[in-house]
């Protein structure tokens, strides 16, 4: 299927269903982002990556995208970066982070969420910590 035929069914029913402002079009593939954008600019996106040398300020300012979503490890999610995407307006969602470890070293980055597997044990993790610095 076709990144705009894609974007276009996805919206079509998002939409029929009352629930555009409340989804967010998650994606690794950019056209299909692009071309959601194109059908209509309020809708969320988040630019999924994998690519340890990918410029993610750059990505985010070329699609507007409100979030990107990198993997939690990757060099190139730093405080640098972060800083970067949070001055486009933009949001830094990583993934898949599943220990503490990886919480609390996104934490000290201060991204504005953490996908998880684990969600239970990330909220009880969460409960732990102190967020006055935040």
């Amino acid at each position: 299927m076709a990144p705009s035929e894609f974007a276009r069914l996805w919206y079509e029913n998002v939409k029929k269903f009352g629930m555009l402002r409340r989804s967010t079009l998650q994606s690794f593939d950019y056209r299909t982002l692009v071309a959601a954008k194109a059908l209509d600019k309020s809708i969320t996106i988040a630019a999924l990556s994998e690519d340890p040398g990918e410029d993610l300020a750059r990505t985010a300012k070329i699609l507007n995208a409100e979030i990107i979503s990198p993997q939690w490890d990757m060099p190139n999610l730093n405080k640098k970066t972060i800083e970067k995407i949070h001055s486009l307006n933009s949001k830094i969602i990583p993934w898949t982070a599943n220990d503490s470890g990886a919480w609390k070293k996104l934490l000290d980055l201060k991204v504005d969420g953490i996908i998880s597997d684990d969600p239970r044990s990330l909220i009880k993790f969460l409960e732990t910590q102190s967020f006055s610095h935040y």
